[in-house]
């Protein structure tokens, strides 16, 4: 018989993992006039270290994207490959990656300088075996990692430069208080407005203020699924606006708990940074894209128990806002870190991670 449209059943697998070694022979011969010993040079492209490309872009992922120790790394090639690596050598070509990703890197950190709207947020991390923070610094197609020992005013100023004229998104914390353009994170302030009901023995005007923050979300949702403009969003939220002065001003002044009122009077002197989100629509309402990508570093904190080096700590902060940026901008992970790993032993500059358009916004 005819059959047109057979039923299609596909099997995927994987071929056995096997190991490519090229061997290069460097003949040494001494002059016979002068005595001096000389050795043929490699190839252009070939690394001194014994490791290729492939392996360095493994490793590279393997540690700084799956989060893996370098013991099961140590223990994941010889049980895939048969290849015998030390700790050390994972180590080793860390620190090739982390220099073979120092100028895109540099790049995307300048870049970010000049971004009409960022959004900034950190958490602790542990250098040296001392306490010190990982900053990120994003756009929806950019994120830059820093680890510093200081969380304060200065830090901010270094990273996004004394002249930053763009918009911050970002919690209350006192580091970003000589901003001029803010945006105080809406879903912070529904935690704030939470503990007031929770935790701070105001549940009255608690409650009434996570109703206003409830609405400010919800009108932000609409907005982004495409059921109402921006323009419908500012109208919709103006009476939103009022409410909110005037249950801060309550809460400020009568809330029974001391810690509701003093968290009232703290967010009403910061009432104009709430609001900046209204005036431009590239502006977000919350915080949660840096928050996401901090996620993923605070697991691998709790797992490795930070860095032991400054050359550790450039390797992470380089390899987290190359893997970051990329995943943001949909791009091959992978085939990046190839391509900047082989750049770098081909004394090249690896390709930049800003996004094709070369707007960091």
């Amino acid at each position: 018989g005819d059959d047109p449209a057979p039923e299609r059943h596909q099997v995927v697998d994987i071929p056995k993992p096997k190991v490519i070694v090229r061997e290069y022979r460097r003949h040494r011969l001494s002059c016979r006039a002068c005595g001096s010993t000389t050795t043929g040079a490699l190839p252009a492209g070939v690394p001194d270290s014994a490791f290729g490309v492939g392996l360095h872009t493994l490793a590279a992922i393997l540690v700084g994207r799956f989060r893996q120790s370098k013991r099961l790394v140590v223990e994941l090639f010889d049980m895939l490959y048969g290849v015998s690596i030390s700790p050390g050598s994972i180590c080793a070509m860390e620190q090739r990656v982390a220099v073979a990703l120092e100028a895109p890197v540099a790049e995307a950190r300048e870049a970010l300088r000049s971004a009409p709207v960022v959004g900034k947020d950190e958490t602790s991390w542990r250098h040296l075996k001392s306490r010190a923070w990982l900053w990120v610094t994003a756009t929806e197609c950019l994120a830059v990692f820093t680890i510093a020992r200081r969380r304060g005013s200065a830090i901010v100023k270094e990273i996004l430069g004394e002249s930053f004229g763009g918009v911050v998104c970002s919690d209350r914390w006192s580091a970003y208080a000589h901003l001029e353009r803010r945006q105080l994170c809406w879903a912070h302030l529904l935690r704030d407005f939470n503990a007031m009901v929770e935790r701070y023995g105001s549940p009255w005007h608690g409650q009434r203020l996570v109703d206003c923050a409830r609405q400010v979300m919800h009108a932000d949702a609409a907005r982004r699924a495409g059921e109402i403009d921006h323009a419908e969003m500012v109208r919709r939220l103006e009476p939103v606006r009022r409410r909110t002065r005037d249950r801060l001003k309550w809460a400020a002044k009568s809330a029974p708990g001391p810690k509701a009122r003093a968290k009232a009077q703290e967010i009403l002197k910061l009432e104009d940074h709430l609001w900046t989100f209204l005036i431009d629509a590239t502006i977000p309402v919350t915080n949660n894209l840096c928050e996401r990508l901090l996620r993923y570093a605070v697991i691998w904190r709790k797992l490795s128990y930070g860095t032991e080096s400054d050359g550790g700590a450039r390797f992470v902060e380089r390899i987290l806002t190359v893997t970051a940026s990329l995943e943001l901008q949909q791009r091959d992970v992978f085939g990046y870190l190839s391509s900047a790993i082989d750049a770098h032993f081909h004394g090249q500059t690896a390709p930049s991670i800003l996004p094709v358009t070369s707007d960091p916004g």
